[in-house]
């Protein structure tokens, strides 16, 4: 079981840089999944921007959705600690 996220900030080019429970902080291309079903609203970047944490996991208003595993294991970790009083929005 991956750790869950603890924070989230979204960045140009559909990506999102995680900050997780065990204190990693991860990025995520979410790029792939943009022509896929539900996901297509996210090419939008004023509604991409208004990802939040929700019980550990990321989402969108409109229900669009990644669990903790998929953006664990398909992230890329980044050379900064983690430090979630840094500009990213936490668990609401």
């Amino acid at each position: 079981m991956s750790p869950r996220i603890a924070t989230v900030k979204p960045l140009p080019q559909a990506r999102l840089l995680l900050g997780f429970s065990n204190g990693e902080q991860r990025l995520f291309d979410a790029s792939a999944y943009l022509d896929k079903g539900i996901f297509t609203q996210l090419r939008d970047p004023d509604y991409f921007d208004r990802v939040r944490v929700v019980g550990g996991h990321v989402e969108w208003p409109g229900g669009q959705d990644f669990s903790p595993d998929t953006l664990y294991l398909r992230s890329d970790p980044t050379a900064t600690p983690c430090d979630p009083a840094r500009n990213m929005q936490g668990t609401a």
